[in-house]
């Protein structure tokens, strides 16, 4: 027969029993460190495992960027999980405010967790090169312009070339080329969508555009115009006569001032240009 007392004794071990949390509940906590790594590149991912403040070794830590599992890492003795050379490939260039998840299943003795973090893609360099041109007074524009150098860019992205400008002019002398396109996909291409530029940090650079003179030089005679005057009076204004400019050259064309001195003699004088 249990008397009373027993069955309070019995009840109090059962209630203790019941109190005292079983091993499986045993909760974990996940800090989970911010990424970072460039467009096309790598990154490594770390996180540290902790149960009731203390290191959780020898645990299996899953990771994933954007929602995508990258690889799972093993925590060490402090408890933290490291995943080495992940591979940023598809991932926009940005920041991902929680792009960075990592995941703990949990096991008999230990709740599972879960934590997020950000994950910062950084544009990757690229530069584009134009080589130096040139061409003779008079002839026609080279097509292309020129042709250049591209370094950075992933072939993924299918940046094939780029399109170039001059500075306006057609006299003798030095001109400056620029970059005024990136061009994507097969030749002659066309210019790259935004979202892939933007992935890029781009450095453009210049290259000269030389107009050399012309083998045998194009003759251009400037004749001074017949003018009278009145004997005593001040010279009349003098005028000229230019032919053989080409490519629509002008006078404004030259270099200079154009003078119109006078041999002074008897009647009549000459007008020297």
């Amino acid at each position: 027969m249990v008397t009373k007392t027993a069955r309070g004794a019995l009840l109090l071990l059962v209630v203790l029993r019941f109190s005292i949390p079983a091993s499986a509940d045993r909760p974990t906590n996940i800090a989970v460190n911010p990424a970072a790594g460039t467009y096309g590149g790598t990154t490594t991912l770390q996180a540290t495992l902790t149960s009731t403040g203390r290191p959780a070794p020898n645990q299996i830590i899953d990771f994933a960027l954007n929602g995508t599992a990258v690889g799972s890492a093993r925590t060490n003795s402090n408890g933290v999980a490291t995943l080495a050379n992940v591979t940023l490939a598809g991932i926009a260039a940005s920041t991902y405010s929680k792009g960075v998840t990592a995941t703990f299943a949990g096991t008999a003795d230990l709740r599972s967790s879960q934590r997020t973090a950000a994950l910062t893609v950084n544009q990757k360099p690229a530069s584009v090169t134009p080589n130096p041109a040139s061409k003779t007074v008079g002839t026609s524009e080279p097509n292309p312009l020129t042709t250049g150098t591209l370094t950075g860019f992933l072939a993924s992205d299918t940046v094939t070339g780029a399109s170039y400008v001059r500075t306006p002019g057609e006299a003798v002398g030095t001109y400056t080329i620029s970059v005024s396109a990136v061009l994507c996909g097969p030749a002659p291409g066309a210019p790259c969508p935004a979202a892939v530029l933007s992935n890029y940090s781009i450095t453009n650079n210049t290259a000269a555009f030389t107009i050399l003179p012309s083998a045998s030089l194009i003759p251009l005679t400037v004749k001074a115009n017949d003018a009278t005057k009145v004997q005593g009076q001040p010279n009349p204004a003098f005028t000229v006569t230019y032919t053989g400019f080409v490519d629509n050259d002008s006078p404004s064309s030259l270099g200079g001032t154009l003078s119109t001195p006078t041999q002074r003699q008897a009647a009549p004088s000459v007008i020297t240009p």
